[in-house]
């Protein structure tokens, strides 16, 4: 129902609500969608994901100036959420209580920017932006190496395991990754010496794909990678640097 406010002002403000807005965060994006609103409300639905884990949550949240609240108590769960809208191109929402019906590790905070303005959403350009390793110059090298499947890297890469020990006695730093709630579906490996030698491993519909820029090491596969794929042995190997 549209708002029937007799100020042309108050009208357009309350319009500015109304539409799609969008959190483009790596692995963790969100949508928010406001489709109706009357004189003191908005009625949303707010998704969100971490991984392939999800949150849903909708209802009326009461209006007072440019801010918007939400509070629901459903069992053990008591939600309560803030909109604040910045002009008509930005929603900022606070999660102020609650899980608010979301699966671990989802969260509804964040900047919701409106999808006919935005032009953020660019997913090839965030891709190649993106810096898988704290070593730049690394991470160059890792690019050139793995060439068009750098976006399998970027696609799998959320939560790190910071305790992958290096088994090949190479001196060398691992970075392991995956999605949440999706391991062994999009998972990466990654180990670099000192010299900044790459050995690079990363899951593409249950193959395994391996890189290297050791030469001496094209055809073998490291140990600590063998025990890195535990959970996926029968998952064949492509020797990509062969």
């Amino acid at each position: 129902m549209a708002c029937k406010s007799a100020n042309p002002k108050q009208a357009a403000a309350a319009a500015a609500w109304l539409g799609k807005w969008n959190r483009n965060t790596h692995q963790n994006n969100a949508v928010l969608e406001i489709d109706s609103l009357r004189q003191d409300a908005i009625y949303f639905h707010l998704i969100a994901f971490s991984g392939g884990h999800s949150g849903d949550v909708e209802g009326w949240a009461s209006v007072a100036g440019s801010a918007a609240s939400y509070f629901e108590v459903v069992e053990n769960d008591t939600c309560s959420i803030k909109f604040q809208i910045f002009g008509d191109s930005i929603i900022e929402i606070n999660q102020l209580k609650g899980t608010c019906f979301a699966a671990m590790g989802v969260y509804y905070d964040g900047k919701y920017r409106n999808e006919k303005l935005s032009t953020d959403n660019n997913e090839q350009v965030y891709i190649d932006s993106f810096q898988l390793l704290d070593d730049t110059l690394a991470n160059q090298i890792l690019k050139k190496l793995v060439g068009a499947d750098y976006d399998l890297f970027v696609n799998s890469s959320q939560l790190s395991s910071p305790d992958t020990l290096d088994l090949d006695s190479l001196n060398a730093t691992v970075h392991a990754s995956g999605v949440r709630g999706l391991f062994t579906e999009m998972e990466n490996v990654v180990m670099v010496d000192s010299a900044k030698n790459i050995w690079a491993a990363v899951l593409d519909d249950h193959k395994l794909y391996y890189y290297t820029t050791r030469k001496d090491w094209a055809n073998r596969f490291p140990k600590t990678f063998d025990k890195w794929r535990a959970n996926f042995l029968d998952y064949p190997i492509t020797y990509k640097s062969k």
